[in-house]
């Protein structure tokens, strides 16, 4: 558990880094609504806590927190799903086409088919990147800390490091 401590650490002074930008972030309210955008839908993919593989994904963002829930494409196939909590630490980075706001998470994904569960819980750093002239289409890269379980299974893998990216829409 150290190293995993360890890891996340490092990954909370990346994120104090990327969001310790406030004199860059001088938007006007205008920009900063745009990039506000709180309701978001679209689609994910990635082996993390803030995406489970190809997964639809619904976000409500506000100016500090944040939270998603991500689910399965194909639940008559096989179920996954999960969600995830959203810190946004400092200000955002606006530019004329494109606004980043970096974020902190924690959350956990699973999956379910007719015999075994699992679940990969974590957390991690990401950013939201508006792009465009309206700042209405989000791009959501993200890397993250996880643990892998698979229900009834004492000796799962660990994946210390894993990721996601989501494309999504803002309204």
């Amino acid at each position: 558990m150290p190293n995993l401590t360890h890891q996340f650490s490092i990954l909370v002074l990346i994120l104090v880094a990327l969001s310790s930008c406030p004199a860059q972030a001088n938007g006007t309210p205008s920009e900063e609504q745009s990039v506000l955008r709180p309701f978001r839908t679209g689609s994910c993919g990635g082996y993390s806590p803030d995406c489970y593989l190809l997964s639809g994904k619904i976000e409500l963002a506000h100016r500090y927190v944040g939270a998603n829930v991500h689910f399965s494409l194909l639940p008559m196939v096989f179920w996954w799903g999960g969600g995830s909590i959203k810190v946004y630490p400092g200000g955002a980075v606006h530019r004329r086409v494109i606004s980043l706001r970096p974020y902190l998470f924690f959350g956990s994904s699973g999956s379910k088919d007719r015999y075994v569960g699992s679940a990969l819980p974590g957390g991690g750093i990401g950013a939201d990147i508006h792009v465009g002239a309206s700042k209405k289409v989000i791009i959501q890269p993200s890397v993250s800390t996880t643990h892998f379980y698979a229900v009834g299974d004492s000796r799962s893998p660990s994946l210390p490091i894993s990721g996601s990216l989501s494309v999504m829409r803002g309204f």
